[in-house]
């Protein structure tokens, strides 16, 4: 049996990750992060190595406090601190769980703002193309999507601060990364979630433009959905009833018409292919349903034309 190259060189760099590990407190502990030196001593090479901003060194001896260390309150804050020193270094996952660590320390953890800041920003950092490491070891390299964790991160953000406005900010985000990757009904979900939880955030005006542009996106696809075109009118009337004096209002109409035109385009090819095929009253009846439906778009004027040129047609 042949073995992928790709297989050997990630068994072979896993291989090398073996590291030496110990019992300490009933736990086996990886040997490194063994303290060698009191609490106090760490505390202070770490926080040396963070003023000076050698993230590496830092976030090496805030593990070890936390280790060695877990129930003084420098061991309980380690984590986060070790959470920053990651960030810097844009080692998003690890930093992620260094920050998760840090409010599962304490009840009321005393940089519980600053994590979740944190939190949001490297979801946000998934959400733009930021990758993960192979099987969760920093010897492989950056080279698994992680949107599915930046959707984790965005999930915690809104059941945590259900009322703060990163919750919104993460609606908005997952309805913008799943209408990217074609998830319409997902993406309209959070969009409509946000609407719902946020009615006078900055953001809600601009989700009721994206849901309308969402459905024109569905019906490139689905352009014989009737039920794309009831929805977004409709959405357009309960925008128009919210903020019925936002200047975003005429980009939602745009988006609208834009979406008839998708529809009246959908009956103007298949118009077209009928009367190609030599079946010029089929091509009648939808050249007549475009125009009876869509009267105002661009693709009726063109039916208007054809109509003209097939007169001589009876249905």
């Amino acid at each position: 049996m042949r073995i992928p190259l790709t297989f050997i060189a990630l068994s072979l760099a896993v291989s090398n990750v073996h590291a030496a590990y110990t019992i300490q407190d009933g736990k086996l502990i990886n040997a490194d992060r063994v303290a060698t030196l009191s609490c106090d001593d760490h505390y202070q090479i770490a926080t040396n190595a963070y003023l000076a901003e050698d993230w590496d060194v830092a976030a090496t001896q805030f593990d070890i406090i936390h280790t060695s260390f877990p129930k003084t309150p420098m061991g309980q804050e380690s984590p986060f601190f070790k959470g920053v020193c990651l960030y810097e270094r844009e080692e998003y996952e690890f930093a992620n769980e260094a920050f998760n660590d840090y409010l599962k320390s304490s009840a009321q953890p005393q940089f519980f703002a600053e994590a979740m800041d944190y939190k949001f920003a490297i979801a946000n950092q998934f959400a733009g193309g930021a990758r993960r490491r192979c099987f969760g070891t920093k010897q492989l390299p950056k080279i698994l999507p992680a949107k599915n964790l930046a959707v984790e991160i965005y999930d915690e953000i809104i059941q945590t601060m259900p009322c703060h406005d990163y919750a919104a900010e993460a609606l908005w985000a997952k309805g913008n990364m799943y209408w990217e990757e074609g998830a319409y009904s997902e993406s309209i979900d959070n969009f409509q979630m946000l609407i719902r939880r946020f009615p006078k955030h900055e953001l809600t005006p601009q989700a009721y433009v994206a849901i309308n542009q969402v459905y024109r996106t569905e019906a490139e696809w689905e352009f014989q959905n009737p039920d794309l075109l009831q929805l977004a009118e409709l959405n357009l009337r309960r925008f128009e009833t919210d903020f019925p004096r936002d200047e975003r209002l005429e980009q939602a109409k745009i988006d609208l018409i834009a979406l008839k035109e998708t529809y009246a385009s959908g009956l103007w090819t298949t118009g077209n292919y009928y009367e190609g095929q030599g079946a010029p009253k089929a091509a009648v009846i939808y050249y007549l349903n475009a125009l009876k439906k869509f009267p105002e778009t661009q693709v009726a004027e063109k039916c208007r034309a054809r109509l003209e040129s097939l007169q001589h047609v009876e249905l």
